[in-house]
């Protein structure tokens, strides 16, 4: 292990499993830069909130399932229902 890591934090990832879960921990956080971004082929303006075809229906079906009631008075007054 690193001698650089201060002794409390060496002691703890010697723990079972710790050091392993600490690299995880640090490999999902770090942001991956070297990505490709595929081209988009669409403008902004298609990306605009915009009244479903059911008229929100299935959104506040699924909100009251899910017993959000905030996000389904937010539906509501977007969608003006």
């Amino acid at each position: 292990m690193d001698d650089t890591i201060p002794k409390r934090a060496r002691t703890a990832l010697q723990a079972t499993g710790a050091e392993a879960a600490a690299r995880l921990s640090r490999r999902l956080v770090v942001l991956q830069l070297d990505l490709d971004v595929p081209q988009m082929d669409f403008g902004l303006d298609e990306l605009a909130v915009r009244r479903p075809p059911d008229g929100g229906v299935l959104a506040r079906s699924m909100l009251a399932r899910w017993d959000v009631v905030h996000l389904d008075r937010s539906v509501q007054a977007s969608f003006h229902l």
